[in-house]
């Protein structure tokens, strides 16, 4: 979003934001979900959600994560939640190879026994569709779970969530903010040329 500062978001303020949430809360649940998504692939918001419920920068299945992009896979031995990108800002013409044939698929490992688990929250999230889902929706839906969830919803449960866990809204961490704060996490835990 234009002007909007890229402040951090910590990985204490992202833990704090998790126990925040409500389980038994769809919002909440999807968020959890949502955020830890952002966190580690360190996404921009515009992968995820679209700007606008019509008119221009509404939900586009080239660009926003539909159900078919989320997928729980073995990949070499290790259950992953696998996530699919497609256009995004640097190949808004989705060119790049590695998003030829079945996609660009990002592997995000579990942590098992911990609120930054993405299987409980992507499990928990499933719950709340008991018929199932759609292959082709919107991965992330408004409170109705009608309309499709944009960048507006994101921003306003995480400021609700950062301020139902006691902290200021105008110094954490933004959406935004998750890709960097997750980003930061694994370059300054695991520097260049370290194994």
């Amino acid at each position: 979003v234009t002007g909007e500062p890229r402040r951090i978001l910590t990985v204490e303020c992202l833990e704090d934001e998790l126990k925040a949430c409500d389980k038994s809360n769809f919002a909440d649940v999807q968020f959890g979900l949502f955020i830890l998504v952002q966190y580690f692939t360190f996404s921009r918001t515009e992968c995820p959600c679209p700007t606008t419920w019509t008119g221009k920068g509404q939900f586009d299945s080239d660009q926003h994560w539909q159900v078919k992009d989320f997928k729980i896979v073995n990949r070499d031995g290790v259950w992953v939640l696998a996530v699919r990108f497609k256009r995004i800002k640097q190949d808004q013409r989705i060119l790049r190879p590695e998003a030829l044939g079945e996609g660009d698929w990002v592997y995000v490992g579990d942590v098992p026994d911990t609120i930054f688990s993405v299987f409980d929250w992507y499990r928990l999230l499933m719950t709340f569709y008991p018929e199932g889902r759609e292959q082709n929706a919107p991965m992330f839906m408004a409170k109705d779970r009608v309309r499709t969830y944009t960048y507006r919803c994101a921003a306003d449960d995480h400021k609700r969530l950062i301020i139902a866990c006691g902290r200021d809204p105008k110094v954490e961490g933004t959406l935004h903010g998750a890709r960097v704060g997750g980003n930061d996490g694994v370059t300054t835990n695991h520097p260049k040329g370290s194994e």
